[in-house]
């Protein structure tokens, strides 16, 4: 049994068309078209909250990256020190093995260090310094003694006033420590 069915619209159709495939069809259209139009809602907001989320991270990985900027901007001059000083400790201690060094030299700086009044002295140094040393004159009251517990490069002066030290290893690690406060 057919069914006649009445509509008044309150403007005219832009587009009209009669069906002859019934209501279920229309519905399965309707319902299609709903269906596409809510994926479609719902991929835009998975995209535009993808790309907030993403936004997100990469702004937390910026902060992240400025944080871990200024710490290593901290740290550099420290790093920079302690390494300048591992590099100087490296060399020196090379120098010294290969006895790449002047100890008359190191011995006269100690020497002056004693002031131009220091009188009677004795110089202590390692035994194989000490031999680097045959033949070179010093003044008529300085004395030398060999000393197995000096390291090598290494100078003690005994004035009257009291005991020098010239000690490359001592002094770098002297330098390290004063450049360190200076940080500070």
């Amino acid at each position: 049994m057919a069914r006649t069915l009445q509509l008044t619209l309150s403007a005219q159709p832009k587009r009209a068309a009669v069906r002859q495939d019934g209501l279920e069809a229309v519905r399965q259209e309707v319902t299609e078209r709903l269906v596409a139009a809510a994926y479609a809602r719902g991929l835009a907001e998975g995209t535009q909250a993808a790309l907030d989320g993403g936004v997100r991270l990469v702004e937390l990985a910026m902060n992240q990256l400025e944080q871990a900027r200024n710490r290593a901007e901290q740290n550099l001059p420290r790093e920079v020190i302690e390494l300048s000083v591992e590099i100087a400790d490296q060399l020196l201690r090379s120098r010294l093995a290969d006895d790449a060094y002047d100890i008359e030299r190191i011995v006269r700086s100690a020497l002056a260090g004693g002031g131009n009044e220091r009188g009677l002295c004795v110089v202590h140094l390692h035994p194989s310094d000490l031999a680097q040393l045959e033949g070179v004159k010093f003044r008529e009251d300085t004395s030398f003694v060999p000393h197995s517990g000096l390291a090598r490069g290494t100078v003690h002066v005994e004035t009257k006033r009291g005991l020098l030290v010239r000690d490359p290893i001592e002094a770098l690690e002297q330098i390290r420590e004063a450049l360190l406060e200076g940080l500070v």
